[in-house]
């Protein structure tokens, strides 16, 4: 179809690009070029380069339909397209190009033009781009990858119907799924790797139909169709060197014919040749045999161990369906053991060229015939690699150039599905998941954290990611057992740098979070705070060196208890303290033991309880005291032995209770002091020992025993009962 181009400025061989541009699939500018440079090889990816030189009101004009800010000598214009038609004298197309505008440039230029740049890059160069991000959490892998292409239709401004072919088909639901920094391509190819798909990629374009089996082709077909005036087609064959290949395993099943085609260069002119799909690097010929059939069990055993890991290294919702897929996948490859050639992937898909009515050709095959009658042979050989290059090489002239590499069809290749993986080397900052304080832990143990590009807001995809959790001791009935809080930064680790597994190895401190305590005021070389209570205050246990002090402290309530001995020593000072209720509680035995003073202090009631022994030694001063009950209570034995000085006091009831004996042994002094009632109680025996002196003193009254012998009672009034008499002294 010719093109009305006349209103266009040409070159001088005649030659005509139109430039369309569109923002939001609205054409906002049409404009032509007679100067171009184009560097487009396909296979690579590589960007466009547009420069226009324009006069003042060229310029005003463009930067208004296109926003350009003149101020700025650089923009970018996401979401901007860009069509490039290249038409010859006669108006007839010959090249058509879709593609993004990147960047733009405008630059100075002679007198009083400026030089405006544009870079632009094919459709899938958003496929291609090395800088999304994006998490997914309790999907099926079929899913990610549809919101993926969905994603990019969004941007390229095209409709394309995309339809996923899975063998085997799989639900399997993973748990966490990220694109660390991947291109969209990658991402999707390693997500079929990991699952072990054979994967079609199916494009529907009008009536056509191309099955995709790697990125060369998903660009070919995503790109507008390629139209050339001139081509240079060159075909190389590979077989016969594969043919004379002592390690080849196909050398038997090869059967090439003997008039195949080695080299052919075209020049042409007239209707367009079409390529309509085509495979590319198959550089490792004859690569899946039946050698490597029988090892195939073995590989996908140890990919799938792999995959699933250690106990904790979850990435998939339900380890079952990993299993249950393993044992399919091995039958299915049992049964192909016997097969001298199993595709892995698709067969290639074949090339198609359609000739125009003037071709001269140079030729070289085996038995050097004429070409004409042998043209169909080009349908017996698939791509091996393709390449395209149209440019701009200066003055009037123009470069198209088209490199193809063939190999036979009989020949079959495994396609691999090649990406690139960013593996995360080393660790990074995370927060978790949750409100202040909220505490996000599965069954599993598993906790919620968010990546920096999630709460940076950089995806929107999923909120969080499941970690697993660091303990410096982990095991079923015992170890150590620390969960983080919503808000906190923790520092996450990742197993074998796979972005699907991490593990939170700690938590860190930072100016808005710092640490419970300063670092200046106490020298700890160990402190444990829990986050605080009701009360705002905190359960907390800390050593410090530099006082040499252990301070154990609860918000609320605390217990301490023994299904044994229980020992409590100090050389020093030991103080026990508590506003409300104290209970020492064991089984069996109970020591308190201190070379100098012990202090039991209580605001209401103080219980020591065991079910045999009760022991309490001090070799200086002990102390009891209670503000209101105070209960000593042991099953047999009870002693209290003191070196100086022994004290009991209570403001309301100080009772001793044993089954057995009840023993006070001082050195020195032995006190005990109630404003209202003492009781001693004994079913057995009662002994009072002292090497000095006993004092019992009531009110004013007073009894005095010392170690002479002397026993001195001071009194009012006395009453001495017996049986059958009574005498009162005054």
């Amino acid at each position: 179809m010719k093109q009305d181009i006349f209103s266009y400025v040409k070159n001088k061989t005649g030659y005509t690009l139109i430039a369309t541009f569109y923002k939001n699939d609205k054409k906002i500018l049409e404009t032509g070029l007679s100067q171009f440079l184009v560097f487009d090889e396909i296979s690579s990816l590589t960007e466009m380069e547009l420069q226009f030189i324009l006069d003042p009101m060229q310029i005003h004009e463009i930067c208004t339909k296109l926003s350009f800010d003149l101020e700025k000598s650089s923009s970018f214009f996401y979401f901007s397209k860009v069509h490039i038609e290249i038409f010859n004298s006669l108006g007839i197309p010959i090249r058509e190009y879709s593609s993004f505008v990147s960047q733009t440039k405008l630059e100075d230029y002679y007198s009083d033009k400026k030089k405006f740049t544009f870079y632009a890059n094919p459709l899938p160069w958003f496929l291609q781009k090395s800088n999304n991000y994006r998490v997914y959490i309790d999907k099926k892998v079929e899913d990610i990858i549809k919101d993926v292409f969905s994603d990019f239709e969004k941007m390229s401004f095209i409709k394309f119907n995309v339809k996923f072919k899975f063998s085997p088909e799989k639900d399997t639901i993973r748990i966490n799924c990220i694109q660390n920094g991947e291109s969209d391509w990658d991402f999707i190819l390693r997500l079929i790797d990991e699952e072990d798909w054979d994967f079609i990629f199916t494009y529907e374009k009008g009536e056509q139909i191309f099955h995709i089996l790697n990125d060369v082709n998903l660009i070919n077909t995503l790109i507008s169709e390629s139209k050339y005036r001139k081509i240079a087609l060159d075909i190389e064959d590979n077989s016969q060197n594969l043919i004379k290949s002592e390690d080849n395993p196909l050398k038997e099943a090869l059967a090439f014919r003997k008039e195949r085609i080695t080299n052919i260069n075209f020049v042409y002119s007239g209707a367009p040749i079409e390529i309509d799909s085509f495979d590319s690097d198959h550089r490792n010929f004859g690569k899946v045999m039946k050698k490597e059939s029988e090892k195939k069990s073995g590989d996908h055993l140890l990919k799938v161990k792999q995959r699933l890991g250690f106990e904790g290294a979850k990435k998939y919702k339900e380890k079952a369906s990993s299993v249950k897929f393993l044992e399919n996948k091995t039958t299915s490859l049992e049964k192909k053991v016997n097969s001298n050639l199993k595709n892995i992937s698709a067969i290639s898909s074949s090339l198609k060229i359609h000739i125009g009515s003037m071709i001269s050709a140079n030729y070289n095959s085996s038995q050097k015939k004429p070409l004409t009658s042998h043209l169909n042979e080009i349908k017996d050989y698939r791509v091996q690699s393709y390449t395209f290059v149209f440019m701009y090489v200066g003055g009037d002239e123009f470069h198209y150039e088209t490199n193809i590499i063939l190999h036979h069809k009989d020949v079959q290749h495994n396609v691999s599905h090649k990406y690139n993986r960013n593996y995360i080397d080393g660790t990074i900052t995370a927060k978790v998941y949750g409100e202040e304080y909220e505490l996000n832990l599965d069954e599993n143990y598993f906790i919620k954290v968010q990546l920096p590009w999630q709460y940076d807001k950089y995806s929107d995809k999923a909120e969080y990611i499941y970690a697993r959790y660091m303990s410096p001791w982990a095991n079923k009935s015992y170890g150590f057992f620390a969960i983080p809080r919503g808000g906190e930064e923790v520092l996450v680790a990742f197993e074998d740098g796979d972005p699907d597994l991490p593990v939170v190895i700690g938590g860190l401190y930072n100016e808005k979070r710092p640490a419970p305590i300063s670092n200046l005021k106490k020298q700890h070389i160990l402190a444990l705070y829990d986050q605080p209570s009701e009360n705002k205050k905190n359960n907390f246990l800390e050593m410090d060196h530099k006082t040499a002090t252990v301070n154990i402290a609860a918000a609320k309530h605390m217990r301490i208890r023994s299904f044994g001995d229980h020992l409590t020593q100090s050389k020093l000072t030991m103080t026990m303290r508590t506003s409300e209720n104290m209970l020492s509680k064991s089984k069996l035995q109970m020591e308190f033991i201190t070379d100098k003073n012990m202090l039991s202090t209580s605001k209401e009631q103080m219980e020591c309880k065991t079910e045999k022994n009760m022991l309490h030694e001090s070799k200086e001063q002990m102390e009891f005291i209670s503000k209101k009950n105070m209960l000593h209570e042991s099953k047999e034995h009870m002693d209290f032995i003191t070196e100086n000085k022994m004290s009991f006091e209570a403001e309301k009831n100080i009772e001793f209770k044993t089954d057995k004996e009840y023993l006070l042994d001082a050195i020195e002094n032995i006190k005990i002091k109630s404003e209202k009632e003492v009781v001693t109680e004994a079913q057995d025996k009662i002994s009072l020992n002292s090497q000095k002196e006993v004092i019992i003193t009531v009110g004013s009254a007073q009894v005095k025993i010392e170690s002479s012998g002397l026993v001195s009672i001071k009194c009012k009034k006395m009453n001495i009962n017996s049986a059958s008499s009574k005498i009162e002294i005054e």
